[in-house]
């Protein structure tokens, strides 16, 4: 998912946006900047720099990566009430977020956020200052600065 939606943005003149939730990139985006605003989101891995940190760095647009405390990979990709992803909850026991259901809350605000200012050109509030949620880390770029 957040590798396509990367590889879109780089490659064709439609996306006008993009967010890649805690996925790999590859493709065209290694060669090629972001030149379109984008939103990373990335699970917590104490130590380890997110993977898309690189391309945040690269962006030539506005960028946003977000991290969340104590949110594993699992947990990003489909929240369930239990904070775990409900196909990972029922073959693996995965995750490790408390609360799924504030989880997709968080998610779910930032990226309407994110589309609301980028694709309606609506003001987004929650992307110009601090985060009024404690678990998350948000990283700004303005014009690729």
């Amino acid at each position: 998912g957040g590798a396509t939606a990367g590889q879109f943005c780089v490659t064709d003149a439609r996306c006008q946006a993009g967010i890649n939730v805690d996925g790999f990139m590859f493709g065209d985006i290694l060669d090629n900047n972001l030149q379109v605003p984008f939103m990373f989101f990335h699970s917590s891995n104490p130590g380890v720099q997110p993977v898309g940190a690189l391309f945040f760095d690269w962006a030539e647009n506005d960028a946003y990566m977000l991290q969340i405390a104590d949110a594993s990979h699992h947990d990003l990709g489909a929240p369930a009430p239990t904070g775990r992803p409900i196909i990972f909850q029922l073959l693996t026991g995965f995750g490790q977020f408390p609360d799924g259901a504030y989880l997709a809350q968080i998610m779910n605000e930032y990226i309407v956020a994110f589309f609301d200012k980028h694709l309606k050109n609506e003001p987004a509030p929650l992307l110009d200052g601090p985060p009024p949620y404690p678990e998350v880390q948000l990283f700004m770029k303005k014009d690729g600065s």
